[in-house]
């Protein structure tokens, strides 16, 4: 077979014709290229302009590049052959970008673990890879043992005299990288995705998002092993941007991140909804100068409402992992009525399909509900050495010969204007704070416990959030206490993931037909006695805490988190406590002090008062809140 030369490489690929059966517009040319060769394009272009800033340094494009080239020909010297998995588990830096890069240049699939991992997920998600080598940071390194996988450094794209690597030999349509998602059998899956899907949703992101502009400054508070970030990794280095990294507190802390949009003059940001909510303010929030993209979990209107007031656009978002980060798109726009209680999920991005299918296999028609389904471009090639869960998910196209569609799961109605709107999920899968969960996997994890014999977990909903609810039945003879059930779960799951609240149960609750009631589950919560407020400060800290978690009494005894309390959460509490506070209380005090009694002394500290019995906060305070 012909080898094409880069020129004919660049030029535009053809795209498959659409059917008046599906939702999408007309086909978009993009270049039949890989991924890392968007960027080299930019970097022969622009190589001493600044391609990634973060806490540690930055680097130019150049200096990336050569980065990406000694990694690459480190990989060679190593063993890595076109194909081959190499992971990379780190957070965001340059030299992590350089990382991915080199791996693609040396014809690798990059698989992206989360440092944030239990160590336990991590390492089964490494061996289930099958990955023979792997980056890792200093931070991930000290977490976990990496097995028999070979430790690469990850400053490897600094070392000079790594020789030249052979020529780039990928083709658009091998895979690019991995990511791992939920899975319903206790396993999480390694979703695979190929080169040709992520250059067309770059040139979407940077060609009509962004109108084919130059050197803007994107931002995303993600890691690198969520593809919630490749809406701004990817575009910026194909578009000779800056990818600037905020520093961990940053993303963390409401008073820091909205000043670190402002001060890097950032323009396009991509965040979760909740995310954004908790980082922002009344009197600031993180709005760039140009484009905001919301993702990952339902949008309410006002929130898109105060986030358009800032003045910028702002675009809600949609894509599964396996359909390559998006598939759907809706441009706000803050003076049109919506139909529905949400945000609309939007219409297609170029050279991709979306079909809503009734439970009879047909298109449902305008205003019916029906399962989510994509083809197109974006695609993937399924789970990792999962057949059989492959098979159900990744189908033949109903409406073009030849082609594949992505079973997403999600139940939607095509609204009136053609946008389509989110109605949630047609099985138990769930978004908590932008992470697919599957309660399956979640019960799973609990089992290990040496001291559990079932487990099932439920989704609740509180508000606009949702969060997990889970009964045990001990093994004959055990007890398990319910807080070492949550650190033991602290250990085997994200914290999205842990329940916030876990019962002790004799039985688990059935319904009518034998099958457990997953309902009654959800309902439930294992009864505790309650110590109530006792001074002003209490009854203060008390007020917020029932109005931010939705619960009618507390007890200043209880922790935090164990009444369903996140990160999230956490942050708009304490932006709440700081905004009335005389003086600054440090953010982590309330995962220092996670009870309204340890919160109240710390509260009492700061303001240079020896006990919570001082009233310490403003004057009418305590009323308010409560």
């Amino acid at each position: 077979m012909r080898t094409m030369t880069m020129d004919e490489r660049l030029s535009p690929a053809a795209t498959p014709a659409g059917s008046a059966a599906g939702l999408w517009a007309e086909p978009t040319p993009f270049p039949a290229l890989a991924m890392h060769e968007l960027f080299e394009a930019q970097a022969a272009r622009h190589a001493n302009r600044t391609a990634v800033a973060g806490p540690g340094g930055s680097m130019t494009y150049g200096d990336l590049d050569r980065a990406a080239e000694n990694v690459s020909a480190l990989l060679e010297q190593r063993g890595v052959a076109p194909g081959s998995f190499v992971a990379v588990c780190a957070d965001p830096s340059p030299e992590a970008i350089a990382a991915i890069l080199g791996i693609w240049k040396a014809g690798g699939v990059w698989v992206a673990l989360h440092p944030d991992q239990p160590a336990a997920r991590l390492s089964r998600q490494l061996a289930q890879s099958r990955a023979r080598w792997y980056f890792a940071d200093v931070r991930a390194s000290a977490l976990f043992d990496f097995g028999d996988a070979a430790v690469l450094p990850l400053e490897a794209g600094r070392m000079r005299g790594r020789g030249r690597r052979r020529a780039s030999i990928s083709n658009p349509a091998d895979p690019a990288y991995g990511i791992f998602t939920s899975g319903s059998t206790g396993e999480p899956k390694l979703a695979l995705l190929r080169h040709d899907g992520l250059v067309n949703y770059t040139m979407f992101v940077w060609q009509q998002l962004l109108e084919g502009e130059e050197g803007l400054r994107f931002a995303t508070p993600s890691s690198l092993a969520a593809d919630l970030g490749h809406t701004c990794l990817f575009p910026a280095l194909a578009s000779a941007g800056t990818i600037d990294i905020p520093p961990r507190d940053v993303t963390r802390d409401p008073a820091l991140f909205p000043a670190f949009v402002r001060d890097r003059a950032i323009d396009v940001l991509k965040i979760v909804p909740s995310h954004f909510a908790a980082l922002s303010s009344a009197e600031s929030a993180g709005v760039p100068r140009r484009l905001l993209v919301f993702g990952g979990e339902p949008l309410s209107p006002d929130l898109a409402r105060a986030a358009a007031a800032g003045g910028c656009r702002v675009v809600n978002h949609y894509g599964p992992t396996e359909a390559t980060v998006g598939a759907l798109v809706h441009r706000f726009d803050p003076s049109e009525p919506l139909e529905g209680e949400t945000v609309p999920i939007g219409r297609p991005i170029a050279n991709v399909r979306a079909y809503v299918i009734d439970e009879t296999g047909r298109t449902a028609p305008p205003g019916a509900a029906g399962e989510l389904w994509i083809g197109g471009a974006g695609v993937g090639e399924g789970y990792f050495d999962r057949p059989g869960e492959t098979a159900p998910r990744f189908v033949a196209d109903p409406f073009v010969p030849g082609g594949r569609a992505y079973r997403t799961g999600d139940r939607v109605r095509a609204l009136t204007g053609g946008s389509l709107e989110f109605l949630g999920r047609i099985d138990d899968q769930v978004k908590i704070r932008g992470h697919r969960v599957e309660p399956g996997e979640v019960a799973a994890a609990l089992r290990r416990h040496p001291a559990v014999g079932r487990a099932a977990v439920a989704v609740r909903r509180a508000g606009a959030e949702a969060e997990l609810v889970a009964c045990v039945v001990p093994r004959p003879d055990e007890r398990p206490d319910v807080r070492d059930l949550r650190e033991f779960a602290a250990r085997e799951l994200p914290d999205a993931w842990i329940p916030a609240r876990i019962a002790v149960v004799d039985e688990l609750p059935l319904s009518p037909s034998g099958k457990v009631d997953l309902a009654r589950i959800a309902a439930g919560a294992p009864a505790r006695p309650r110590t109530p407020p006792r001074n002003p400060v209490e009854e203060w800290i008390a007020g917020i805490w029932k109005e931010t978690l939705g619960l009618p009494e507390i007890g200043v005894d209880e922790s935090f988190f164990e009444l369903g309390g996140h990160s999230l959460v956490a942050m708009r509490v304490m932006a709440r406590i700081r905004r009335e506070l005389p003086v600054p209380l440090p953010l982590p005090a309330i995962f220092q002090n996670p009870t309204i009694a340890g919160l109240a002394e710390a509260v009492s500290r700061a303001c240079g008062k020896e006990s919570a019995d001082a009233p310490a906060i403003p004057a009418g305070s305590a009323a308010k809140a409560s």
